[in-house]
């Protein structure tokens, strides 16, 4: 390959991904006609994908008239339009029973011809999976990644990530192990190497280099190091939930906790002050921390109680930072300045 070059991918989501993926397997398996595969194939198209995905991705599909659906009915020897069932569910879950046969239409097969860039190519994906393994590093020296992971991340297909893995194995940037079923990948020197102008360029430096604060470092370094991203975020905003209640002395939670911490507006004297709050510009900065801390609150929310996965290091170390910054701020906050009562 050639010296690193900067390449942002297209952070596409995965029902989109999916849809632009099955359109281009009805382009190429149908070869120009009509293709006629499982929801299961279907699914396999894009890692992380499940049946409902694809489900809901036709119907989409259909309803923008990109494409046309039917299945084959054994007892009258024809293909049912989807127009003739009641329902999606029915399309899908209902007789007759088979796999439905997709077929793209001819305003379809213009807005493939418009999108179809925004799929990778094998050289961007390759630049991708290089990127993705050196930001596994910048968490864990050495770290080691099944490529189902790498796919996954990048709404790839593993089969596909996987050939193109190996030619950078070939070539010699990564090194490749077979572990029973999984595909271990790593990167070597040359392709650390082959990162470093990347990585200067985007900024992005050793863990150790950014000092998190003692507090983050105590609650989620250990989980962050072993890759455990989400937990490692969350434990680091419940830690600054938490640092707030025990400076404030106030038994709160939530955006009831920071209005009473920091809140500033009507006369009302905050539990925590950052200033002495004698000016506008003192006030507008002890307000902006308010919901500063606000927003970790919701992020806290989200981590608990959804099942959103973060599988990115460098996102995870982020939300690290940010905590960090937090409690430093919160460490400046002496009793001279701490207004309780």
């Amino acid at each position: 390959m050639q010296p690193a070059t900067i390449h942002t991918p297209t952070r596409r989501t995965l029902a989109a991904t999916l849809e632009l993926r099955i359109l281009e397997a009805i382009e190429r398996g149908g070869k120009g006609s009509a293709l006629t595969n499982s929801l299961s194939d279907h699914a396999r198209l894009v890692s992380g994908a499940e049946i409902q995905d694809v489900a809901d991705a036709i119907e989409r599909l259909v309803n923008e008239r990109v494409i046309e659906a039917e299945k084959y009915s054994a007892d009258t020897g024809t293909f049912v339009p989807w127009a003739d069932f009641g329902s999606p569910r029915q399309f899908f879950h209902g007789p007759p029973f088979g796999d439905p046969r997709l077929r793209l239409t001819a305003r379809g097969r213009k807005w493939f011809e418009e999108h179809k860039h925004e799929l990778p190519t094998n050289e961007e994906i390759q630049q991708d999976i290089l990127q993705y393994l050196g930001t596994a590093e910048i968490a864990r020296p050495g770290a080691r990644v099944d490529v189902s992971e790498i796919a996954r991340s990048l709404l790839l297909n593993d089969w596909t990530t996987k050939k193109v893995a190996e030619q950078l194995v070939a070539d010699g940037l990564i090194a490749g192990q077979l572990e029973g079923t999984c595909f271990i990948l790593q990167l070597t020197g040359n392709g650390r190497a082959w990162l470093k102008p990347d990585m200067q360029k985007r900024n992005i430096l050793p863990v150790e280099q950014y000092g998190w604060h003692e507090r983050i470092t105590a609650m989620s370094g250990a989980l962050f190091r072993d890759g455990h991203y989400k937990n490692a975020v969350l434990e680091a905003h419940i830690c600054v939930i938490n640092r707030v209640k025990e400076l404030s002395g106030l038994a709160l939670d939530g955006d009831s906790l920071m209005n009473r911490a920091f809140g500033c507006d009507n006369k009302s004297v905050p539990a925590l002050a950052l200033n002495p709050l004698a000016t506008e510009a003192e006030r507008d900065e002890q307000r902006g921390f308010m919901y500063l801390c606000k927003g970790l609150v919701a992020l806290r929310n989200v981590g608990a109680h959804t099942n959103l996965p973060i599988d990115d290091p460098m996102a995870a170390h982020e939300h690290l930072a940010l905590a960090s910054l937090v409690l430093r701020t919160l460490d400046r906050i002496s009793p001279a300045v701490n207004t309780a009562p």
